[in-house]
């Protein structure tokens, strides 16, 4: 009988093992696909804000310019005329 014995205790050894051999590659698997989603959605969104923050930087920059470069020919324009002696009106757009 010990013998039988020994072979049940063993083979509960080797299940057991098994067992936590398949739970510990399954959680290890979870883990790192939920760790590897989140890195790349993190990623992602961070690359998303850069992106469109530089092109509503750069919009801005662009439009600010040109309204800054229209008033200031519109005002050179006035005051040439002025010093010319005439007196014209010029319209900003």
């Amino acid at each position: 009988m010990p013998f039988r014995e020994a072979d049940l205790a063993a083979d509960l050894a080797v299940d057991l093992a098994k067992d936590l051999a398949v739970d510990l590659a399954v959680d290890l698997a979870v883990d790192l696909a939920v760790d590897l989603a989140v890195d790349l959605a993190v990623d992602l969104a961070v690359d998303l804000a850069v992106d469109l923050a530089v092109d509503l930087a750069v919009d801005l920059a662009v439009d600010l310019a040109v309204d800054l470069a229209k008033d200031l020919a519109v005002d050179l324009a006035q005051e040439l005329a002025v010093d010319l002696g005439g007196r014209h009106e010029f319209r900003r757009k």
